[in-house]
């Protein structure tokens, strides 16, 4: 393998632990989280000054924007951009095929699925198909 290749390997593997330390540490506070890496990390066409977007759901998540953004980022390490949907809205979202959501999806790496999304995701993604 050419050293270039190794390299860019190492760099998406060590992206990929920041997202899986999220997921952890979600998962350690929060109990049962499914998590998903998304965007240029889970396409494979990040450079260096990319974050990691993450997105994690849950049963229960503040109400409010900023209280569920600033207790979503106790548990990111740096590089890591989380955004977080309750269990119930997430799959709201997905029932209606939201664009937004379902865009997201199509690219998404899922890194721990204790929630047992999975198999609703890959149906309605399949019906778009």
């Amino acid at each position: 393998m050419p050293k270039w290749l190794r390299e860019r390997k190492g760099n998406w593997e060590r992206l990929k632990a920041l997202a899986e330390q999220f997921a952890e540490n979600a998962h350690s506070a929060l109990g049962r989280v499914t998590v998903w890496i998304y965007g240029s990390v889970a396409r494979g066409d990040f450079n260096f000054w990319s974050d990691v977007d993450v997105l994690l759901v849950v049963e229960k998540l503040p109400d409010r924007p900023l209280e569920r953004l600033g207790m979503l980022m106790q548990f990111a390490p740096p590089m890591v951009e989380p955004i977080g949907y309750t269990k119930e809205e997430f799959e709201h979202l997905l029932s209606k095929r939201h664009p937004n959501l379902i865009s997201l999806l199509r690219e998404a790496i899922c890194l721990r699925d204790d929630l047992s999304l999975m198999e609703k995701v890959k149906l309605v993604l399949s019906q778009g198909e």
